[in-house]
């Protein structure tokens, strides 16, 4: 169960992983736009083609500081639960192996009555 729990929480986080690698993408995407469309515009001063592209990039840095934000506030809520089902198991686990022993318990109850024919 908490395989099942770890697996899961992997999977999360290889997801996030993707999410935050397309942004990174789509970010890269957004400056060569941006820098496509400096290029189609009259031929623009270095300094002024500089600025749009420094514009675009700190957008990109928010955006990705922002999905960082997000994936780690997840990621301390998957790691709570982990341990809130670690807890459980282990508190479960507990409880299986009381009632085995008293399961063990009455099956050498009932063997002995039985071997002294209900007297003692």
């Amino acid at each position: 169960m908490v395989g099942d729990v770890a697996v899961g929480t992997n999977i999360t986080i290889i997801v996030s992983i993707i999410a935050l690698l397309g942004t990174v993408v789509n970010g890269a995407i957004l400056v060569r736009i941006q820098w496509l469309k400096t290029k189609a515009e009259e031929p623009l001063q270095e300094a002024n083609v500089t600025v749009k592209l420094t514009a675009a990039a700190e957008r990109v840095v928010e955006m990705l500081r922002e999905q960082l934000d997000s994936q780690t506030d997840q990621l301390k809520k998957l790691r709570e639960e982990n341990h809130t089902l670690s807890t459980q198991v282990e508190a479960l686990t507990k409880t299986n192996e009381t009632l085995v022993r008293k399961v063990d318990e009455l099956e050498q109850a009932i063997q002995n009555l039985s071997s002294t024919g209900g007297t003692k």
